[in-house]
């Protein structure tokens, strides 16, 4: 896991706190962490990364209750 900044991936902005949700995996490279605020994760029900299933891809952000798509 790499070492987390003040910058939150879901909401694209800085931050005083930081979770890691999710792993990105690469062929060739070190990869990286998903990083979210305490906030992002409340709002938009996502499990941080040491609480997911282990039978999810760490590569996936996983959500408590799937996002509702507006249609």
């Amino acid at each position: 896991m790499t070492t987390p900044s003040n910058w939150c991936n879901t909401h694209r902005g800085p931050t005083d706190e930081v979770i890691p949700v999710a792993v990105i995996e690469a062929n060739s490279g070190s990869g990286g962490t998903i990083w979210s605020c305490p906030d992002c994760v409340e709002r938009f029900g996502i499990v941080p990364l040491g609480e997911q299933s282990p039978d999810h891809p760490a590569s996936r952000i996983q959500y408590r209750d799937p996002p509702s798509k507006a249609g």
